[in-house]
């Protein structure tokens, strides 16, 4: 019982200097944030594992990417990233799946938000954003699919992983993608009836799901889940 007293104090101390480590680091650039994520590595992953997730996370990816649909090219589609995806401005942050996993799930889950009609991502074109999307989503048969991979990439956000935190950051950053740029440009994807890039989006957000999980350290490393975020999205388990 005292072994059990103390585990548990030293998983809270270590999760509560986490918290406070990554809320206090500024990350303005994806070299700042690969070398945060080069110490997440090193912290959490022991002799050859990070190599042999990595391998199996590779294999994922390129079978995931065969299900992405062919667009017309546009001058945005000469990031290898971002080609056949939601259309950004020019010269986008240029992302790494198997790096920047974390990146892409904050990114995804922002469209969550959309679809629950966060104020933190106001419409600009539409009057009500929330139900232009679910009147957009009737001409998908797999709309409720589409959902589901969206709320679990926001699912995904909401443990206790300081590199989310570092992802919002970046996000948030004048080099990132700033949740107004992705709500217009998610409007214009509407507009255009660009459904192909909406549907890629969405299946480089399962990828990055997929990733996510290849990757995590083992479950003694892990620190534990955030619960009241954990509480905050559990009503969105029953679509999974």
């Amino acid at each position: 019982m005292k072994s059990l007293s103390i585990a548990l104090i030293v998983i809270f101390i270590a999760s509560f200097s986490i918290s406070v480590l990554s809320r206090y680091t500024s990350v303005d650039s994806l070299e700042q944030y690969d070398k945060l994520y080069e110490k997440y590595v090193s912290e959490n992953y022991q002799n050859s594992e990070y190599h042999q997730k990595l391998a199996k996370a590779k294999e994922s990816v390129e079978y995931l990417k065969t299900f992405m649909g062919s667009t017309v090219d546009i001058p945005h589609d000469k990031s290898p990233f971002w080609k056949h995806l939601i259309t950004l401005p020019s010269n986008p942050p240029e992302f790494n799946i198997l790096k920047h996993y974390h990146i892409v799930l904050v990114f995804c889950g922002r469209f969550a938000d959309l679809l629950q009609g966060d104020k933190s991502m106001p419409t600009v074109t539409f009057n009500d954003l929330q139900t232009k999307l679910k009147e957009y989503g009737s001409i998908f048969n797999d709309w409720d699919t589409i959902e589901t991979i969206l709320f679990k990439a926001k699912f995904e956000t909401h443990f206790n992983d300081p590199m989310f935190e570092y992802a919002e950051k970046f996000l948030n950053s004048p080099n990132g993608i700033s949740r107004k740029e992705q709500t217009i440009r998610t409007e214009h994807m509407i507009l255009g009836h660009e459904s192909v890039r909406l549907k890629n989006t969405v299946n480089m957000c399962s990828i990055a799901i997929s990733v996510y999980r290849e990757m995590m350290p083992k479950e003694d490393i892990r620190p534990p889940v955030r619960y009241g975020s954990f509480e905050k999205w559990k009503r969105y388990l029953k679509i999974f």
